[in-house]
């Protein structure tokens, strides 16, 4: 009599390739298992140093002090973000670019602000294009920068750029964009209300903008300025403020 099982009783015979398949996962989880304990928990990974590149004028001793309790950890656990808001909380730092480098290394490229104007309040206060203001770095060499007038410290002190200062630098920012003479640069910017009066260096020639379109009135101080400088030079007073035309002070 033949019997046949059916069903849970039947046992079937685990095939040689399924055996294979089994001790090969088996072996690909024992390979990531120990890659994640060499990248993660072995010292091969250590942190020991950190390489600065860009840093002109903050000191390497500040900028390690900010770095040192990251020594000895992990270089792939080590937060790259919260590292980057630490160095940019920093006054004169703009902006930091962090890459790993294997085995113990951490590069850090730094971009720092640049003053492009300082504001005169009770002392000399650097300004970059951003409007961001900070203090005026006792190793920042002969740099011949405009002087900002008019402004008062309160307008400094909020985390956002005061609209004066906005102001002072679009100016200044055309004046560079229109590319005048070289021998043509501006000594200062004095904010006065609304107004912003622009003085040239060296002539003391005292350009006013309104309050209106600054892209506008540099456009008709660059075309006035072409006629002008052929001629007899500058005058001692342009004024912009008034929509088509120029308003000049001849010399006495």
């Amino acid at each position: 009599m033949k019997v046949k099982i059916y069903g849970a009783m039947a046992k079937k015979k685990r095939s040689p390739m399924k055996r294979r398949a089994i001790l090969k996962n088996i072996g690909i989880l024992g390979v990531l298992g120990f890659a994640v304990y060499v990248v993660f928990f072995s010292q091969l990974f250590r942190l020991n140093e950190v390489n600065f590149h860009g840093n002109a004028v903050l000191a390497p001793d500040s900028l390690k002090a900010v770095t040192a309790d990251l020594m000895g950890k992990n270089l792939f656990t080590v937060s790259l973000s919260r590292l980057k808001n630490t160095l940019v909380s920093t006054p004169m730092v703009k902006d930091v670019i962090l890459k790993r480098k294997l085995f113990h290394e951490l590069e850090c490229y730094i971009f720092e602000r640049k003053p492009v104007a300082y504001v005169s309040l009770e002392r000399l206060v650097g300004v970059d294009e951003d409007g961001k203001v900070f203090p005026e770095v006792e190793d920042s060499g002969d740099l011949d920068l405009p002087i900002i007038t008019g402004l008062n410290g309160r307008e400094l002190e909020s985390s956002t750029v005061s609209t004066r200062l906005k102001r002072a630098l679009e100016v200044l920012s055309l004046f560079k964009q229109f590319q005048f003479s070289p021998e043509l640069s501006v000594s200062e910017i004095h904010v006065e209300n609304n107004d912003i009066v622009m003085i040239l260096s060296d002539s003391g020639v005292v350009v006013r903008f309104g309050d209106g379109d600054f892209l506008k009135e540099m456009r008709k101080f660059k075309a006035i300025y072409s006629v002008l400088n052929k001629e007899d030079g500058l005058p001692p007073l342009i004024d912009l403020r008034f929509d088509g035309q120029v308003v000049i002070r001849e010399r006495s």
